[in-house]
């Protein structure tokens, strides 16, 4: 109830800033003539925001028609991610409704229900069904549905996946890392944490007759499934796109921690309040990551170190883009700590969600603080 209710404050305001779903995709004038957004739609400055390029991958999600790659122009990397724009389609075909209404209620079904599942799942573990708030309040999955991006879909499902790893499933959870691995192509170092491991239960075990067999049957599911649907992909869109569709932008490794720092600090106002602190909070969770994994070493936890390393070369913005980057750090760390009563690992995990609740009074048109009062 509680995250339902920060969602529908967030979209009422976005609604009255932009009129309706289509001007949460952030069109960019710049990008109009490629992208083509709706007449009525309102662009969101000169570039716009990355929404755009979902919205028009969503009306073409298996790029059958060539204009489809046409219109991402530079941006055909993010043909990668592909998962979120095809179950907007799905959406938006079986309710018949317009492409933008259907990927903002995907976004919005999977914080909500991420967040009443996760709670779920807290109870049945014996804690409280409030660690739920520490999924469905951070800033990045909040911000990702306001512009339509798909980080929800890839954190939640490479948490799920993971989740169930740990619990045993070699059905379902190796599917889901492979909706995770769809969704955004960082995630594809889920197959790292698995495999790593299973190394580690190979060395320990290494002397028990029939170990090193035993293990490789049981670890394969999650390092086959999600890597072939990570490459089975990729290997699709080159082939569609005749010719490589390029990456993300990327620094060296590390550097982009600096480079958010210093974004950071050169915000003014109440902007730089709010930042500052998520990027403690942000900084901390990565060093707890990397700490951790010399204790434990499973795939949760080395999945979460990975994707410090990720989040390291990963050229992301301040606010939007360092928010969202990091909700799959935040949502490991969450579940590791829980899973081995680690409190010290929670403590970045329940700063980042309070940072949410920040929002309405530091970063203007996020939320409006008189609708809270």
């Amino acid at each position: 109830m509680v995250v339902g209710g920060v969602v529908a404050i967030t979209v009422h305001q976005q609604f009255h800033m932009f009129g309706d779903a289509n001007g949460l995709i952030h069109f960019g004038s710049y990008f109009a003539p490629f992208t083509h957004p709706p007449k009525n739609a309102i662009t969101g400055g000169k570039y716009g925001y990355d929404g755009q390029w979902y919205w028009v991958l969503a009306h073409d999600p298996l790029l059958l028609w060539k204009s489809t790659l046409a219109h991402l122009q530079f941006q055909r990397f993010r043909a990668q991610r592909i998962g979120y724009p095809a179950l907007s389609y799905v959406v938006a075909q079986v309710l018949s409704i317009p492409t933008a209404t259907a990927m903002l209620l995907v976004n919005i079904g999977l914080v909500v229900g991420g967040t009443f599942a996760f709670s779920l799942y807290a109870v049945r573990r014996g804690w409280s069904p409030l660690w739920g708030l520490a999924v469905g309040l951070l800033p990045g999955l909040v911000i990702a549905t306001l512009y339509d991006l798909t980080d929800p879909l890839a954190a939640l499902a490479l948490m799920a996946g993971l989740i169930g790893w740990s619990r045993g499933s070699r059905r379902w959870a190796p599917l889901m890392l492979a909706v995770a691995v769809l969704a955004r192509e960082v995630t594809v170092l889920v197959v790292g944490g698995i495999a790593l491991e299973a190394l580690f239960r190979a060395w320990t075990q290494r002397h028990e007759p029939g170990a090193l067999g035993r293990i490789a049957r049981d670890a394969w599911p999650g390092v086959v499934v999600p890597a072939a649907a990570f490459l089975g992909w990729h290997f699709y869109v080159e082939t569609v796109a005749i010719g490589h569709v390029g990456t993300a932008a990327s620094t060296f490794p590390f550097d982009s921690f600096i480079r958010g720092w210093n974004r950071a600090l050169h915000l003014h106002g109440t902007m730089k309040i709010w930042d500052i602190p998520f990027e403690v909070s942000m900084c901390t969770a990565a060093a707890v990551a990397l700490i951790s994994v010399w204790r434990d070493h499973s795939a949760i936890s080395l999945t979460a170190a990975l994707m410090v390393i990720g989040l390291g070369v990963a050229d992301y913005g301040v606010i939007q883009g360092d928010s969202r980057d990091s909700v799959p750090l935040f949502l490991l760390l969450l579940v590791a700590g829980l899973e081995r009563r680690s409190w010290w690992r929670l403590g970045p995990c329940v700063a980042a969600a309070v940072m949410t609740v920040l929002m309405a009074f530091l970063l203007p048109g996020i939320f409006a603080p008189q609708a809270l009062l």
